[in-house]
């Protein structure tokens, strides 16, 4: 588990065998390598310096010893030794490897092991020592210019510019011989250590620059890493060497590879930055291109040691590279070293964005380096030092940037054009954070820095983005945000004032790009600065587009994504080709740009002055050409959305009129998209009359042209003055299209709207009737039709034009016939047309055959037959009923038929109640029960159901509803009647006369007639009656199911008993236990049923008899409906604030008590509640013969939100009263079961528009979307549309579904099909024998 501590007498005995040179080097140098393991450091150090010979006497026995001609021989290992402990050497000692035999002696050692003959390991190994070896010389000044093209050769197949071969150089050296000019004698061939496999054949190209980039991979690797090995007494010498070694690489081997370094190099201490050459397109595979790519990448790791977690020789290099700038001698200032390396680097940098396009990974590092300098993440050593100024610095970074736009690469990406446009996005992106006011600069960069990088990127994008290539279509939108961005940050943020000759630039890139993606760009920049306009100028912050709002979330700060996006593991300038296709690349560049204008978003604060955001916000605006046909239509849309947003905050009307003349200077070709943006500065902005007028003008100019249908989409929305004046043209827009066979439905609202004022829109309508198919496409254009002349036909009380109405679509299209009605129904009653509409459904019913269509115009006649008012004919309507077999109309106009409804009776009284009196849920015991308590009797339409121990209560049970009747004993004192005694007693002793006329004749004999002298009474004449009691008792009576314990049954008097009735909605409870039976309930019973004949007719019920009746009562025999009556107060545009409102407007508040009549929940109010099961809420209720419908006002509804949306998000309709100046949204209150939205909206003192929105096609009316309706009407016609709406949208959710007065007739049919004849003994059985108590 643990390691031996080596003993002092191990060390010696290795030491002596390590220097007995008579030993076998083998055992020499196994002993030496023991010893080594044994020290520390210092001990090592000491070690090779007192055994110096013997060191060097044993890497010469070893190579000596070394097999040449096979390396798996065991001396091959010998070999591996020498150069092993030659390193030591190199490493421990290295003030000894200058002087004397040493030097020699590792010279010796380090040509035959760089011989080019051996193989790759050996070449490796011999590289790394000479490396070492080659600065320890250079500590001590002992390097010679032969060394020096020897260091300079070490890479074979290297370029050198005078076209020399390295392996040549290399090999020479190793012989011994090094001409100046390559003449002389020829050296003597040194043999490989190692021989390669490979060393007679010649590579091709390819292979030669796989072969470099192993070494130069290696080489650069050994520079940085053997130069921390050496263990030196003084630490200075570190660092000098590694200033000699990158002195050296720079002038042997970057000084060869770029030919104009010096002359067109950069020079950031003297402010020269040289000049771009045309630059040759160059081969990948090229040992040029090879040889730049791994000499700026190991310069560039070397200048970022201090961002990433470098090793310490990188750290050491970097030191070396930025050094003391300045050395002044004698007065005058030289280049020191230093000073050289750094405008070298930044030459390379320079050089690197001209690098071919696969050696992306370099050009990665060398931005990702700038982007740290340029956002000062750290500042460049020349700038900490103070010998170069901030403002050079940073106009230097942005130049090296934006040359890569330079590159000739660029033109032909070919299959690396994904690489090009991440690298573009790259650069652009650094220029957006750079210019970003959220990334905080520490210290301040001057006007002329923030002025040279608007220019250098708009003519990058001027260069870039007017070419009709790959490249520029996958970069034109990145470009146009960036530039825009900057324009933005500097101007409007930063406040840095671009001159007009830059301005005038920026628009000449718009003028010359010819790409979409620009324009696109464009229109999202103008987006945000219209809200950061609004927010700096007015303080009102304008939601921003939910896109923007999760970029804004998931942003976490520019410094977060300063990043190393290069790869620095990657050994090649290499690397696969892209594989995306033009099309892939756009849209990932294009989702890409959509991510980063997060940057634009989130500077819209309130941040610059007002004044500055007013003048970049034109500027911007007026940088696309609106005659230029490929940007017109996105500048439409771009200027009417700005439109829209600035009438949104209601205080920018100034604005508003301003960009809306660059609309009005379109070209009428050009204008139509741009109507729709010109309607709502006229309905909204209130422009002055000459704008105004401009506005009409060209409404009208395009209702003469093709374009009418612009306009006419806008009609419905525009003011009355307005309409009033563009009307004349739009009727005769509207003949055109209409006699072009165009029965669209915005074109027959425009002359719906049109009708009432108008009697040639009104000809319009009844054209379209008769003249459009009654198809599906055409089916909402006739419903609408239909719709605006029926509410002309209620506007005006027009019963011919209800029938002219009628008598078309009989003739055309008879399905709309029901629509007709049902939009009648309500309204022409009440403008005293009874007889009108009650004779316009008898012709309906005769020219339907759908039946469920007669069966609503049937329940509609019979609702119409309860008020009594003689306005439809009974007999003829009830022989239709039992025509088509509809049992429970017929009933319901039997028992109600005209006592419906009375004066003061309110209608809510004559009900289906919502709690039914048999329990939920009931055992089986508790169901037997009720079983034997009570007997049921079938007796003609009706079912009976009386309770054997209570006999003072009757059930009945009809297809129209349920009853319960209450007995009730008379008592009537007995009266002995005198009058008629006394009268015949009177006539008995009276003597008349007999006469032939009054005499009779019997045994007796002749007698007089005794009832000759009677009185004769006239018949009684008419009288009028007195109903005011009946009246009243109807009034008092509330028709409530009868509850509690009946009071017991007094010893009955010797008259009969009377039957009154209560008439109730329902029975009393049926299980109430009974009172001790009494001989007198017998009685009382047994004459009950003997009345009523029970025993004839008596029924037998099976076990589950209970649940159908249940069911039977839960039943409703009337429509039930509930609806959401909202309230939105000006400004108010969150759910928050609309539902939390708990009062309305007076215009409100007399808007909803015209819906009904204002009811509480609770005990008091027997009529359907919505679900509003808490008593106390006030709410508008309203019935009629065949419906009920409860309206949830959100300002009456009571509770918190949460309440409030409960009942409100689950109803199908909403009413929505909005006196906000913008259009209510949908998704303002989300909730899935809206399907109908009607707003109301006033326009006037006394009109208010009507829009309607469905989820889906239904045809409902009487109103329609964009109605204007008088502020009187309204309540009834919106209550009769959310009610016919609410019905229609049933229908369409379950067409096969019975409608209630049908569904009501099958259960009743289900229930007494289950009724059987009793036996008479089974009845009487039933009938009289009391039943068990428990």
């Amino acid at each position: 588990m643990f390691a031996r501590k080596p003993k002092t007498s191990d060390v010696t005995t290795s030491l002596q065998r390590f220097s007995d040179v008579h030993r076998d080097t083998t055992s020499r140098a196994k002993h030496f390598k023991l010893a080594l393991e044994s020290l520390c450091v210092q001990e090592k150090r000491q070690l090779v310096d007192d055994y110096s010979f013997e060191t060097f006497h044993l890497v010469d026995s070893l190579l000596l010893q070394a097999d040449l001609s096979n390396a798996d021989s065991p001396t091959a290992l010998d070999a591996e030794n020498a150069l092993w402990t030659l390193e030591q050497v190199l490493c421990l000692a290295p003030e000894l490897v200058g002087k004397g035999w040493q030097r020699n002696a590792i010279e010796l050692a380090l040509k035959k092991a760089l011989c080019p003959l051996n193989m790759l390991a050996v070449r490796k190994f011999a590289i790394r020592l000479f490396i070492m070896w080659y600065q320890s010389l250079a500590a001590f000044n002992n390097v010679t210019p032969e060394l020096d093209t020897v260091f300079q050769s070490l890479l074979p197949y290297f370029p050198l510019r005078n076209g020399r071969s390295s392996e040549d150089i290399i090999q020479r050296y190793c012989n011994g011989a090094m001409p100046a000019n390559g003449g002389g004698p020829s050296p003597v061939r040194v043999l490989p250590l190692i021989p390669n496999s490979t060393a007679g054949m010649q590579p091709n190209a390819k292979e030669r620059a796989q072969i470099l980039q192993v070494y130069l991979d290696k080489f650069f690797d050994y520079c940085t890493r053997e130069t921390m090995r050496i263990e030196w007494h003084d630490e200075t010498r570190r660092f000098e060497c590694a200033r000699f070694l990158l002195d050296r690489v720079i002038n042997l081997y970057i000084a060869e590879i770029f030919e104009d370094l010096e002359g067109n190099g950069i020079d950031v201490f003297g402010g020269w930055e040289g000049g771009v050459d045309v630059v040759a397109v160059l081969d990948t595979a090229d040992p040029v291109v090879i040889a730049r790519y791994w000499v700026i990448r190991w310069m560039t790791n070397i200048a970022s040691a201090q961002l990433n977690d470098a090793t310490p020789g990188f750290k050491l290099f970097r030191k070396a590279m930025f050094a003391s700038q300045k050395v002044t001698l004698a007065g005058l200032t030289f280049l020191n070293q230093s000073f050289q390396a750094t405008n070298t680097f930044l030459t390379l940098m320079r050089e690197a964005m001209l690098l071919p396009l696969p050696c992306s990974n370099v050009i990665n590092k060398v931005l990702t380096l700038i982007r740290y300098w340029l956002l000062q993440t750290e500042f460049p050593p020349f700038v900490e030092s103070g010998a170069v100024t901030l403002e050079s610095s940073s106009l230097l970074l942005i130049h090296l940037a934006t040359s890569f736009f330079h590159s000739p690469y660029l033109k032909a990406a070919g299959d690396r054009l994904q690489s090009a446009v991440q690298l573009t996005n790259y650069i652009l992106q650094i220029a957006r954070d750079l210019a970003n006011p959220t990334h905080v600069l520490s210290r301040p960069l001057p006007p002329t820095v923030w002025s040279e990088l608007v220019r250098r990127v708009a003519a990058a994008v001027s260069a870039c983005c007017t070419r009709s290539d790959a490249y520029s279509r996958a970069t034109a939108g990145g470009f146009t945000l960036t530039l825009l961005g900057l324009c933005v940050f500097v101007c409007a943020i930063r406040e840095v004032e671009l001159e007009d000759k830059m301005w005038e630039e920026v628009m000449a890139v718009f003028r010359a790009g010819s790409w979409t993606q620009m324009t696109e760009q464009w229109s999202r920049v103008v987006d945000s600065v219209t809200r950061a306009l609004i927010l700096n100028l007015f303080a009102i912050d304008v939601s921003p587009h939910a896109a923007f709002v999760s970029q804004k979330e998931e942003q976490t700060g520019s410094t977060a994504r300063i990043r190393d996006r290069s790869d620095t593991n990657t050994a090649s300038c290499g690397g696969p080709g892209d594989t995306m296709s033009v099309e892939e690349l756009s849209e990932s560049s294009e989702n890409a740009q959509l991510a980063e204008e997060g940057d634009i978003h989130s500077v819209v604060q309130s941040t610059g002055q007002s004044a500055v955001w007013l003048r970049v916000w034109m500027r911007i605006v007026n940088l696309v050409d609106p005659t230029n046909p490929a940007h017109t239509q996105i500048l439409i849309q771009t200027i009417s959305r700005c439109i829209e947003t600035l009438i949104s905050i209601s205080c920018a009307n100034v604005l508003v009129q301003w960009i809306t003349l660059r609309l009005l200077h379109l070209e009428s070709a050009q204008q139509p998209p741009a109507i729709p943006a010109l309607c709502s500065v006229l309905r909204a902005s209130d422009p002055e009359d000459l704008v105004q007028a401009h506005i009409l003008a060209n409404l009208a100019k395009a209702l003469q042209s093709d374009s009418a249908t612009f306009v006419l989409e806008k009609v419905p929305e525009m003011d009355l003055d307005h309409l009033a004046v563009i009307s004349p043209m739009a009727l005769s827009s509207l003949e055109r299209l209409i006699k072009n066979s165009d029965c669209s439905a915005r074109s027959v609202q425009v002359a719906a709207l049109l009708a009432p004022d108008y009697p040639a829109a009104e000809k319009l309508l009844f054209d379209l009737l008769q003249n459009c198919l009654s198809d599906e496409s055409n089916l909402p254009s006739l419903a609408l039709c239909v719709n605006a002349l029926s509410l002309m036909a209620i506007d005006r009380g027009d019963s011919q034009l209800a029938s002219k109405i009628f008598q078309v679509l009989l003739k055309h299209h008879h399905r709309l016939i029901p629509l007709l009605c049902s939009d009648l129904v309500e309204q022409f009653p009440r403008l005293g047309q009874r007889a009108a509409l009650a004779s316009l459904m008898d012709n309906a019913i005769e020219a339907l055959e759908n039946p469920r269509e007669i069966n609503e115009i049937e329940w509609q006649l019979s609702s119409l037959a309860l008020d009594g008012k003689s306005a439809v004919k009974l007999s003829k309507l009830l022989a239709q009923l039992r025509k088509t077999d509809s049992k429970f109309l017929e009933g319901l106009l039997m028992t109600s038929a005209g006592q419906f409804p009375l004066p003061g009776f309110t209608i809510s009284l004559w009900n289906s109640l919502e709690p039914v009196e048999i329990q939920t849920s009931v055992s089986v015991q508790s169901s037997e029960k009720m079983l034997n308590q009570n007997i049921f009797v079938r007796s003609g339409s009706s079912v009976l159901m009386a309770n054997k121990d209570f006999v003072d209560t009757v059930t009945t049970r009809t297809v129209v509803g349920r009853h319960c009747w209450q007995v009730k004993d008379e008592h009537d004192e007995q009266h002995e009647s005198r009058n008629v005694n006394e009268w015949l007693a009177k006539v008995a002793q009276r003597r008349a006369p007999l006469t032939s006329s009054n005499s009779s004749s019997g045994i007796l004999g002749v007698m007089a007639d005794p009832f000759q002298d009677l009185a004769s009474f006239a018949p009684p004449q008419k009288q009028s009656v007195d109903s005011t009691p009946m009246l009243a008792f109807l009034q008092k009576c509330s028709r409530r199911p009868f509850s509690g314990h009946v009071p017991p049954i007094p010893a009955r008097s010797k008259s009969d008993a009377a039957m009154t009735s209560a008439a109730a909605a329902s029975a009393a409870a049926f299980d109430v236990s009974p009172e001790n039976y009494t001989e007198d309930r017998s009685l009382a019973w047994r004459q009950f049923a003997s009345n009523f004949q029970l025993i004839q007719s008596a029924s037998n019920v099976p076990s589950n008899y209970i649940r159908d009746l249940r069911h039977l009562d839960g039943t409703l025999a009337r429509e039930a409906h509930k609806v959401a009556v909202i309230y939105v107060a000006p400004g108010q545009e969150d759910k928050v604030s609309i539902l939390g409102n708990n009062e309305g407007s007076d215009a409100f508040n007399q808007f909803v008590d015209g819906l009904g009549w204002k009811v509480t929940t609770g005990p008091g109010h027997t009529g359907y509640s919505g679900g509003l099961s808490a008593a106390g809420h006030q709410m508008p209720y309203y019935a009629s013969g065949n419906c009920e419908v409860v309206f949830h006002v959100s300002t009456r509804l009571g509770g918190d939100m949460t309440h409030k949306l409960r009942h409100i998000g689950n109803d199908e309709v909403h009413i929505v009263w909005s006196e906000h100046h913008r259009s209510y949204r949908r998704d303002t209150i989300a909730t899935s079961f809206c399907d109908v939205l009607i707003v109301l909206q006033k326009i006037s003192p006394t009109l208010v528009r009507v829009h309607i929105e469905k989820q889906k096609p239904m045809e409902f009316g009487p109103l329609f979307d964009g109605a204007h309706v008088h502020i009187r009407q309204l309540p009834h016609l919106v209550r009769d549309t959310v009610i016919n709406a609410s019905r229609v949208n049933r229908l369409e959710r379950r067409p096969d579904t019975d409608r209630p007065n049908r569904y009501r007739e099958k259960v009743f049919a289900e229930t007494t099909r289950q009724l059987s004849a009793m036996s008479p003994s089974a009845t009487i059985s039933h009938l009289y024998v009391p039943s068990l108590k428990s």
